[in-house]
């Protein structure tokens, strides 16, 4: 599932403020940036860390 485009420059937005304290909030916010990617290809590369 990817975000829908509508709402991607809000959701963007929600990511960015998410918190990176601990390894569960990196891994979290990692899941968060790949959902919401726009296309299956190239997940990988626009969230590699």
């Amino acid at each position: 599932m990817f975000a829908n485009a509508l709402y991607l420059p809000s959701k963007l937005n929600d990511i960015d403020k998410m918190p990176e304290n601990t390894i569960e909030q990196i891994v979290d916010k990692y899941v968060e940036m790949n959902i919401a990617h726009p296309f299956m290809e190239g997940n990988g590369r626009a969230t590699r860390i």
